[in-house]
């Protein structure tokens, strides 16, 4: 047994809105997920952000700074960075 994040994408928008919670699934469910992950495009990584680099993210307008220790909030932030710099 292992943990996986599990996220929700808005349906009714373009805009990258997750949801995640960490559920305890079995091997077939990971690999079931990486696979559906590799069809759509996407790579499931780890980002590790200092706290700087919160802030960054806070002074850019990105994240609200009562927000920082809100992991769907950063990832939030952080997407819209990427997609920013990145364009997508």
């Amino acid at each position: 047994m292992g943990f996986l994040f599990l996220a929700t994408r808005n349906a009714c928008s373009d805009e990258r809105t997750f949801v995640f919670r960490t559920v305890r699934v079995g091997t077939r469910s990971r690999m079931r997920a990486h696979r559906k992950r590799r069809r759509a495009g996407l790579r499931c990584v780890v980002v590790q952000l200092r706290e700087t680099e919160i802030d960054v993210l806070i002074k850019r307008g990105l994240l609200k700074a009562d927000a920082r220790n809100d992991l769907n909030a950063v990832v939030q932030a952080l997407y819209h960075h990427l997609d920013a710099t990145l364009g997508s």
